[in-house]
């Protein structure tokens, strides 16, 4: 009898675990469209018993300007999270983070950085507050306008794609750019950072935008104990290609680009010592080949 009695209980105690996991994790990052938000460089500024006040920087990393106050566009966006809020109490929070940037209702043009966006976030895990979804779920609706000064210069806001574009897009008529590492280079090194120096060419036929008003290339870092790109990999952050004296607008075919950067690797480990960089063109409509865009160094 005791052993039933026990067994029982163990059984509603799973349940009831099961029952707040399925509450806490309702948000699905959905499948990239085009609409893409990367937050980074978490900071705490203030903290009670039942909040965090916390700044950080969003970037659209994403082809279309983002509006977060036009609820029928919320589930096309992924919202991401860079390796720097692990290394605060606010990990476990996410979902609760995502709600109050969606409840700040937060404007930013495609290729944009907000930097020092301060933000209050309950510490009780609540589960995301989905929106309606709608009608037509396989396709996003047209990015809602974004003003920007680039675009009032012009005349105007520049119109959407149509849901025409988005469900048949038109025949390929230009030849198509490809982006890839062709040197990869450790320049100094210690148990915390690592400074690169790396050659990016256009191996393709048609231009690649490195940085103009819409597009900017990102460059991801990764850990992982492979040099080959893996799920099991660690992102430990992003640089993203500014515009700036000695950063070419457009790569064409045959050009490169010599750039460097810097990036935490204190998440190596003995057996986990492969730093991986990846050139992320998802945000380009084009590319002729998305499967060479990694370049891997071994750290000491």
């Amino acid at each position: 009898m005791p052993h039933t009695v026990g067994f029982l209980l163990l059984l509603a105690l799973m349940l009831a675990l099961k029952t707040f996991d399925a509450s806490a994790q309702a948000y699905v990052v959905p499948s990239y469209k085009g609409y893409r938000l990367q937050l980074t460089a978490f900071e705490i500024l203030k903290q009670d018993d039942e909040q965090f006040k916390i700044r950080l920087d969003v970037a659209n990393t994403g082809r279309y300007d983002i509006d977060l106050s036009h609820t029928n566009t919320i589930h096309w966006i992924q919202i991401l999270f860079d390796s720097s809020i692990f290394k605060t109490p606010l990990h476990p929070i996410r979902d609760n983070i995502r709600q109050a940037l969606i409840d700040k209702k937060l404007k930013l043009s495609a290729g944009k950085v907000l930097r020092n966006v301060t933000l209050k976030v309950p510490r009780s895990r609540k589960p995301f507050i989905e929106p309606a979804l709608p009608l037509a779920q396989d396709v996003p609706p047209p990015p809602p306008p974004v003003a920007s000064d680039e675009l009032s210069e012009k005349g105007g806001l520049e119109p959407p794609p149509s849901d025409a574009d988005l469900t048949n897009p038109p025949l390929e008529t230009e030849p198509c750019p490809d982006v890839a590492f062709t040197s990869l280079s450790i320049v100094s090194e210690s148990d915390k950072e690592a400074n690169l120096i790396y050659t990016i060419t256009n191996l393709g036929l048609g231009d690649f935008h490195l940085c103009d008003d819409s597009d900017k290339l990102i460059i991801r870092a990764y850990i992982s104990g492979v040099t080959k790109l893996t799920r099991g990999a660690i992102p430990i952050g992003a640089v993203i290609l500014e515009k700036k004296e000695g950063v070419p607008p457009l790569l064409k075919k045959g050009e490169t680009f010599r750039g460097s950067v810097k990036f935490d690797v204190s998440k190596k480990t003995r057996y986990m010592k492969c730093l991986i960089l990846q050139l992320d063109s998802e945000q380009f409509i084009r590319e002729c080949d998305r499967t060479n865009n990694t370049a891997a160094v071994v750290l000491r």
